[in-house]
């Protein structure tokens, strides 16, 4: 049992189960996300350059304000702006910094943000 198993044993009731809503939140965000993204690449296919991404994704983050300013604003239309920009990062990401290094090779230490021997990879 660690800390955070002690933490939610000594937990209220109703603090337990907007925890564990949060969660179920969560996963299915991360559902609408990925969801997005396979939609997305798709239909437009990867980026082909950060340039590129970045566009896209500052696209995605002015729809977002636009929908923002508005009175009444659309929760449901401000929702799937903000699961567009999340699914843009993540493939700004995916397309733009590979995974796979040129022999194949997946270079996890590159992605471990705690290491701090990781070099900036010039473009």
């Amino acid at each position: 049992m660690d800390v955070n198993d002690v933490r939610w044993l000594g937990m209220q009731k109703s603090q337990k189960t907007k925890d564990l809503m949060d969660w179920r939140l969560l996963d299915a965000l991360q559902l609408d996300v990925s969801s997005e993204l396979l939609r997305a690449t798709k239909k437009f296919g990867a980026f082909n350059s950060a340039h590129e991404g970045y566009a896209v994704l500052l696209e995605e983050v002015e729809e977002l304000w636009e929908e923002i300013k508005k009175k009444p604003r659309s929760q449901y239309k401000m929702k799937t702006e903000s699961i567009q920009i999340a699914a843009m990062a993540l493939r700004l990401i995916l397309d733009c910094y590979p995974i796979l290094d040129k022999d194949g090779l997946t270079d996890l230490e590159f992605y471990d943000s705690s290491n701090e021997n990781v070099k900036d990879v010039k473009e």
